[in-house]
C-alpha cells in the first residue's frame, strides 16, 4: 500500500479516536459507585446547596458509614446523581475533591455521599417548569423577530430560567450555525416575565440547553428576579481538615477513558507499523 493511500486512513483514525474520546466522556459520566449498583436509588441529576446548622457537613463513602472521609462547608453547590433513602433520611451521590486546604470541594476526584438533610435544592429550569410552566403559550410574532434578527458574530446566552443571574452556556452565531439556529432551533412555547422580556425553553440543541430571552439573545446582564423559596442560610464555616483517605470512588470514570484511549491509539499503532512494514517489503 503506498503511502497516499496510507494517509486518510491515518487521518480518519485520528479524528475517530479524538471524536471516541468526546463520545465516551458522555457514556461515562455518571460516577460509578458500588453503593449505587447494589441499592435501589432514585435518580436525581439536579444540584444542592450545602446548608448546614453547623456551617458544614460530611461527605461519606457510603450511607452506612458514620464516619466521613471529608467535610465540606456551607455554600459551595454538589450535583447529585443519585439519591437513596434509608427510612430515617435521605443521601444524595455527589461528585468531590480535596480542596487546598483538605476539605471537600466540587469535583470529580472522589464519589460521596452527602446527607440531603444538610443541603437544599437550587432552583433551576426544572422547578421554574413546574412553578410557571402552565403560563407559556405560543407567539409565533416573537419567534419570527427572533429568527430575523439573527447575523453572524452575535452570542447567544442560555440561562438557567427566566430571571435568573446564572448564564449556563453561549452559543456563537456564525456562517456554520446561523442557518441551524434559524431553521432547527425547536421553538414551541414561549414565557413572558414580569419585565415583558419574551423567552423560549430549549430542551437541547448543540449541546445547549436551558433559557434564552428572544427579546435581547445576546445579553448578559438581563434584570434578575427572586424566584423559589430559600431556607434559612446558615453562614459557611470552615471545618476540621481531614486526613488523606482511601478513594471511594477512584476516579474511575478517568481511568477507564484512558485505558480505551491506549487500547486505540496501541491498535492504530500496530496498524501503521503493519501497513508501513508491508510498504517496506514491497
Amino acid at each position: 500500500m503506498g503511502m497516499r493511500r496510507l494517509i486518510p486512513f491515518i487521518l480518519t483514525f485520528c479524528i475517530l479516536l479524538c471524536l471516541a474520546g468526546t463520545a465516551f466522556a458522555d457514556v461515562i459520566y455518571s460516577p460509578q459507585d458500588e453503593f449505587l449498583s447494589s441499592h435501589p436509588c432514585d435518580y436525581e441529576g439536579r444540584t444542592y446547596v450545602v446548608n448546614a446548622p453547623s456551617g458544614y457537613t460530611g461527605i461519606y463513602p457510603d450511607p452506612d458509614h458514620r464516619d466521613p472521609v471529608a467535610f465540606t462547608e456551607n455554600d459551595l453547590h454538589y450535583y447529585v446523581y443519585y439519591i437513596y433513602t434509608d427510612g430515617n433520611a435521605s443521601w444524595g451521590l455527589v461528585d468531590w475533591m480535596h480542596g487546598p486546604d483538605g476539605n471537600a470541594q466540587p469535583g470529580v476526584e472522589e464519589n460521596g455521599w452527602i446527607l440531603l438533610a444538610d443541603c437544599y435544592r437550587r432552583y433551576d429550569s426544572e422547578a421554574f417548569l413546574e412553578e410557571y410552566g402552565n403560563q407559556m403559550k405560543t407567539d409565533s410574532e416573537a419567534v419570527k423577530t427572533f429568527r430575523d434578527s439573527l447575523s453572524e458574530g452575535q452570542e447567544l446566552q442560555f440561562y438557567a430560567f427566566p430571571g435568573s443571574d446564572r448564564i449556563t452556556s453561549t452559543l456563537p452565531v456564525d456562517e456554520n450555525s446561523l442557518d441551524e439556529i434559524r431553521n432547527n432551533l425547536t421553538i414551541n412555547r414561549v414565557f413572558i416575565d414580569e419585565n415583558g422580556l419574551v423567552w423560549c425553553h430549549v430542551g437541547y440543541f448543540w449541546g445547549r440547553r436551558d433559557w434564552l430571552c428572544l427579546s435581547d439573545p445576546t445579553s448578559t446582564e438581563l434584570p434578575v428576579i427572586s424566584r423559589g423559596s430559600i431556607p434559612d442560610r446558615f453562614p459557611p464555616v470552615e471545618p476540621e481538615a481531614q486526613p488523606a483517605s482511601p478513594s471511594t470512588g477512584a476516579n474511575i470514570r478517568t481511568m477507564t477513558l484512558t485505558g480505551i484511549l491506549v487500547v486505540l491509539l496501541a491498535v492504530g499503532s500496530g496498524l501503521l507499523i503493519h501497513f508501513l512494514g508491508r510498504k517496506k517489503r514491497a
